[in-house]
């Protein structure tokens, strides 16, 4: 037995311990060169090393142990480039997953900093906000349903993960004035889109016209915002939600936003099914009329002036 391994030795040589050896053996990919009948001692040669060597890189590369064996030809050779060129494939994933992780991060952090500037605004303010692009899914539900709500921005959330659209804060809703009622979806930021998709909304950078309120599910969201601006059919509020991730059942101030000429989609016309042709959502007019529409006045000493 002097050319054998036990299992202890021949796991500390490449310093992992012996249940690893033992999940190796249940998957196929390792089996100890002879087990004692008897004690059921398993033992392991000195040329089998090159295989653990194998099968540690594949944990190293991030390539899953049931796919060692694709790795090998009819002749039982390991075909080593074949696996180096697959780690180097989910290498470059993994980095431009930390890579979209970190825009997300670092525009997270914007959104608060430029957020904490605007908090307990108790007059309406213009407010100047760059580029945005929004990822939207209708909503025909009820507004005080906080339950429906949560599902709804959680699908929306889970779509745009799946496409690699990188969902960030602000949430919130849009909000389009049919003349009679308003058309509504719930929308999410998103960090930076890979492709072009039909359900994102681009709104452009320009100084908003916006308004904060108290909001809670009892109350209509729908009168509450016609109670801040005089809208006309075609215009577009959003509602964001100012430093929460969340829609609570509990009190929230909520910042109007009334969108300028030019917010439009990026998609085509035609939308999946499921989801509306939200690049269709549009404000109306020129935004410059927009500060004859509140109701309430601004003030003369800045209070346009963000």
């Amino acid at each position: 037995m002097n050319h054998y391994f036990t299992i202890s030795k021949f796991a500390r040589l490449r310093g992992i311990d012996i249940n690893s050896l033992r999940y190796y053996e249940r998957l196929g990919i390792l089996t100890p060169a002879y087990t004692d009948p008897h004690t059921r001692y398993r033992y392991y040669t000195a040329e089998q090393l090159s295989l653990l060597d194998m099968i540690l890189l594949c944990i190293n590369l991030g390539v899953p142990l049931k796919e060692l064996k694709a790795y090998f030809d009819e002749s039982g050779r390991f075909q080593n480039r074949a696996l180096f060129e697959e780690g180097k494939r989910r290498t470059q994933e993994k980095i431009q997953e930390l890579q979209s992780g970190l825009r997300s991060i670092e525009h997270t952090l914007t959104f608060l900093e430029d957020t904490a500037r605007y908090t307990q605004k108790n007059t309406p303010y213009r407010r100047m906000i760059p580029r945005r692009r929004l990822v939207t899914a209708p909503y025909d539900g009820n507004m005080n349903d906080v339950n429906a709500l949560e599902t709804a921005f959680a699908s929306l959330n889970g779509y745009a993960r799946e496409r690699q659209l990188y969902p960030v804060l602000p949430m919130g809703m849009l909000c389009r004035f049919t003349g009679e009622g308003f058309s509504r979806a719930v929308c999410w930021e998103i960090s930076e889109p890979l492709g072009a998709d039909e359900c994102i909304v681009v709104l452009p950078q320009d100084h908003y016209l916006c308004v904060q309120t108290e909001w809670q599910p009892q109350e209509n969201m729908d009168a509450l915002v016609k109670q801040h601006f005089d809208l006309r059919a075609g215009e577009t509020v959003l509602i964001s939600n100012l430093g929460q991730s969340r829609l609570e059942p509990e009190t929230r101030t909520f910042e109007l936003q009334l969108l300028p000429n030019g917010a439009q989609g990026g998609g085509t016309d035609q939308a999946r099914p499921g989801l509306p042709a939200c690049n269709t959502l549009r404000a109306g007019q020129e935004s410059g009329r927009a500060a004859a529409k509140f109701h309430t006045k601004p003030t003369a000493e800045g209070a346009l002036g963000g």
